[in-house]
C-alpha cells in the first residue's frame, strides 16, 4: 500500500525544487522577442517553460542515489548556484532587458573593482536594491524550504531504485534539450556547464592567439603631429568589407571615406577583419592580421584617421 504522506511530501520536494530552477523561464514573458514571430515565441517560451519544470522536478529525487552527506552538499551548492543565477538574471533583465548570456559572463570576469564601482554607481537605485532584496528573499525562503523537505523525504525513506529512475530522466531530458537555447538559458545546471564551458574556451583560444601573434611590428611612425588631432575608428556593428565601397565594393556605401575632404588621412585596414560575436576573438584576429599589408601614410603629411 503507497504511504500517502510520503508521496505527497516527495512530490512535493521536487514542485517546490522546480519553482527554485524556473524564474528565469518566467521573466522572458517580461522580455523583448528581439524580432523573433511573436507565435514562435511564445511556443519556444511554453516549451522551454515545461522542458524546464520537468528537468527540474527530477534533480532533487536523482540526488538520493548518493550517500546522504554527498547528497546534502550537492543539493547545498545547487540551493545556492540557484539563488545566484535567479537573481542575476533578475537583475540582467532589469538592466539591460534580455537574459544572461556569454557576453555578459565574459564581460563579468574581466571587471576590475574600478569597473565594478562606476557600474553600481551607474546603476544603483532604490528600485534596483529593492528588486534585489524582493528576489533574495523568495529565493532563499525556497531554498530553506527544499531543504527542510528534503531531509523529512530522507526521514521517511525513498528507494534508489526510484532515485535512479529520477537521474535517468534527469540525463535524458539534459540530453534533449540540451541545445535548444530557451532550453539552456533559463535553467542554471545547462546554463553553467554549456554557457561556463563556452566562455572557458574562447578565453583560452584569445590566449593561444595572443601567444603567436607577432613580436614585432613593420608600422613605424612617418611625422609627429605638430597639433592636437582626431582619431577616429569606425567599427559597424554586423558590417563587412564587402559591403564598403573602400574596399571595392560597387556601391557608394561610404564615398566619404573613399574620396575623404582635403586634409583628411586614411589608414586602411587591408587585410584585417572579424566575424567574431565576442570582442576577444576580434582583439586577436586583428593582433593576428599581417602589419606588412596595413597601408601607411606614405606622404608623411599628417596623422591618418584609422577606419
Amino acid at each position: 500500500m503507497v504511504n500517502k504522506n510520503k508521496l505527497v511530501m516527495t512530490l512535493l520536494l521536487g514542485f517546490v525544487f522546480a519553482l527554485m530552477m524556473v524564474p528565469v523561464s518566467l521573466l522572458e514573458f517580461f522580455s523583448p522577442t528581439n524580432g523573433v514571430d511573436i507565435g514562435v515565441f511564445y511556443k519556444r517560451l511554453i516549451i522551454g517553460l515545461g522542458f524546464n519544470l520537468l528537468f527540474s522536478f527530477f534533480v532533487p529525487l536523482a540526488l538520493f542515489i548518493f550517500p546522504e552527506r554527498t547528497r546534502k552538499v550537492m543539493l547545498f551548492i545547487l540551493a545556492l548556484i540557484c539563488v545566484a543565477f535567479v537573481t542575476a538574471s533578475v537583475l540582467h533583465v532589469q538592466i539591460y532587458s534580455q537574459l544572461l548570456a556569454a557576453p555578459s559572463l565574459m564581460v563579468l570576469l574581466d571587471t576590475d573593482v574600478m569597473e565594478a564601482n562606476e557600474f553600481l554607481n551607474f546603476y544603483a537605485s532604490v528600485e534596483i536594491l529593492l528588486l534585489l532584496t524582493a528576489t533574495l528573499i523568495v529565493m532563499i525562503s525556497l531554498a530553506t524550504y527544499t531543504w527542510q523537505l528534503s531531509n523529512h523525504v530522507f526521514k521517511l525513506g525513498f528507494s534508489k531504485v526510484y532515485a535512479a529512475v529520477a537521474l535517468a530522466l534527469v540525463l535524458v531530458l539534459g540530453y534533449v534539450g540540451w541545445n535548444k537555447i530557451y532550453f539552456s538559458l533559463d535553467n542554471p545546471i545547462p546554463f553553467i556547464v554549456q554557457t561556463g564551458g563556452d566562455v572557458m574556451a574562447q578565453k583560452a583560444q584569445y590566449k593561444k592567439l595572443l601567444s603567436l601573434a607577432p613580436k614585432k611590428s613593420d608600422a613605424r611612425l612617418v611625422s609627429a603631429a605638430q597639433k592636437p588631432a582626431t582619431h577616429i575608428i569606425i567599427i559597424g556593428e554586423s558590417a563587412t568589407r564587402s559591403h564598403m565601397s573602400i574596399y571595392g565594393y560597387d556601391r557608394e556605401t561610404n564615398p566619404y571615406l573613399k574620396t575623404p575632404p582635403q586634409g583628411m588621412q586614411i589608414l586602411v585596414a587591408a587585410d584585417v577583419c572579424s566575424s567574431w560575436h565576442a570582442t576577444y576573438g576580434s582583439i586577436a584576429n586583428i593582433m593576428m592580421g599581417s602589419s606588412k599589408q596595413l597601408s601607411i601614410d606614405k606622404n608623411g603629411t599628417g596623422p591618418p584617421t584609422l577606419v
